[in-house]
């Protein structure tokens, strides 16, 4: 990405800034360098020739960056900059069209602040620190926030195919009901139908997929019941 904004220095490439400040955004904040994130998101947004075309995920994470470094008042103002959306194929604007509402009024506390690190860290493959920063959540979190972090700990024992610690996880969370966060159950239960393939437990699996379909209106709905039902019908036929 430092390439292309060199070249694009040079050679005045259309879009090439926009896209390249975006992509070092998105690598900054997954090493939780959030200082270095903002200036990159604003840089891109800068560059944006349609402010239509700038994502609520763009300004969402540029809000949270701003709270971090000190910026509520900031941080509101691009919160409200969220744009409301009626495609169901864009779940992730969706997503952060709520979560930006809701941090309007709702300031970013320390606890989000360790849910949103200890992320990053599972997307860095940097476990141990996850679950630690998931640990201390689940001392003090709310009932979303504890069911984000059971949910992170779950991901985190799958990715590192420990699928007993990650069904014993599933196991407590799927006794929470979250208020906030309904996608995580059903979420949950998929990753554990994944679990349950690959210790070789088909109809236990099968099980867990279908439960999928015991859950309504929620973030991620119609992309969760697509895989849901491919991995159904994987199974059902025999492949």
């Amino acid at each position: 990405a430092r390439k292309a904004v060199e070249i694009n220095n040079r050679k005045k490439v259309k879009y090439g800034d926009e896209i390249a400040f975006n992509v070092l955004a998105q690598c900054y904040w997954l090493k939780n360098d959030f200082q270095s994130a903002k200036q990159n998101l604003e840089l891109s947004i800068q560059r944006v020739e349609n402010a239509d075309n700038i994502s609520n995920n763009m300004y969402y994470r540029l809000g949270v960056c701003s709270e971090v470094l000190g910026d509520r008042a900031g941080a509101v103002e691009t919160y409200k900059k969220v744009k409301p959306v009626n495609d169901k194929d864009r779940a992730w604007d969706t997503f952060n069209y709520r979560k930006g509402r809701e941090r309007i009024s709702a300031p970013l506390s320390d606890t989000d602040l360790d849910l949103i690190k200890a992320q990053n860290e599972v997307s860095m493959k940097h476990y141990d620190r996850a679950m630690e920063l998931f640990g201390r959540v689940l001392q003090s979190g709310s009932t979303d926030q504890r069911a984000l972090a059971l949910y992170g700990m779950q991901q985190t024992y799958f990715n590192q195919e420990k699928h007993d610690s990650s069904l014993a996880i599933h196991s407590d969370l799927a006794q929470v009901r979250p208020p906030a966060e309904t996608w995580i159950i059903p979420h949950s239960y998929f990753l554990a139908g994944q679990s349950l393939e690959k210790q070789g437990k088909k109809s236990e699996a099968i099980d867990a997929f279908e439960m999928i379909e015991e859950f309504d209106d929620y973030d991620f709905q119609q992309s969760l019941e697509n895989r849901a039902d491919r991995e159904l019908e994987r199974m059902n036929s025999g492949s």
